[in-house]
């Protein structure tokens, strides 16, 4: 568990521990971060051979399940939900 955020040295050790798992060339699909393009450059340049990287297009939430749960959490009714108690129930 990380207690900063996410940078692309991060990002680019963990996708050094998925080459040397692998050990063939993977396909990343992810979005268009910072972080992401950064480490997508470094690869590029240093071990071109390792990924082919596809980002998903700048604002497609179908196409990132992640951004459902975001949308929930942001505008319906969790954001601004109040428990009546806090009695675990079972």
């Amino acid at each position: 568990m990380l207690r900063e955020n996410v940078a692309a040295d991060h990002m680019v050790w963990f996708l050094q521990q998925l080459h040397d798992y692998h050990r063939q060339k993977v396909i990343v699909i992810w979005d268009r971060s910072s972080v992401h393009r950064s480490a997508a450059a470094y690869f590029a340049t240093q071990h071109p051979d390792w990924f082919e990287f596809e980002e998903l297009p700048s604002y497609a939430p179908e196409l990132n399940p992640v951004e459902q749960c975001w949308n929930h959490t942001k505008h319906a009714d969790l954001p601004n939900f109040i428990p009546d108690d806090l009695v675990l129930q079972r």
